[in-house]
């Protein structure tokens, strides 16, 4: 049976709450990836951000981000410095949500959790620190009879 950490990436590529949604996709384009976990200091995960996230608040109009007591009658009345995208932490951004599964999970299993929760990768753990990520791509390879 295969399992999880016959197949996972265990050179994970993270992203820290404090760096910013610029340096995120900075990596993400530099690495050719789309999305990465989000980890603390003893690489725990708290987060995801995919690229989808980035997109999504990109489009969101900037006039959503002022507060409404600048503004009254709809219209701004003081215009408040509102941060650059790119310097927003990526801790605001993430989803807190951290689907994980554990080394020894059988593929097939961890194909049904990605169905349900209609993700592309989920985050691999051992004592609830990140030691890897399994992507859509991994378990394809794992149906095409391919190797890394």
């Amino acid at each position: 049976m295969v399992r999880a950490k016959d197949i996972m990436s265990r050179r994970v590529v993270a992203a820290t709450p404090e760096m910013t949604v610029g340096e995120v996709a900075d990596l993400l384009v530099r690495r050719r990836i789309t999305g990465v976990p989000v980890v603390d200091k003893r690489r725990r995960p708290v987060g995801v951000i995919s690229q989808t996230d980035l997109v999504r608040r990109s489009r969101a109009p900037q006039e959503e981000k002022i507060p409404a007591f600048y503004r009254q009658d709809d219209r701004l009345i003081v215009a408040p410095a509102v941060e650059s995208e790119g310097d927003v932490p990526a801790g605001q951004i993430m989803t807190p949500a951290v689907l994980s599964a554990d080394e020894k999970t059988p593929t097939a299993k961890l194909a049904r959790f990605m169905l349900k929760w209609r993700i592309h990768r989920v985050l691999i753990t051992a004592a609830g620190r990140l030691t890897g990520i399994v992507t859509s791509m991994d378990l394809l390879r794992v149906v095409a009879g391919r190797k890394r």
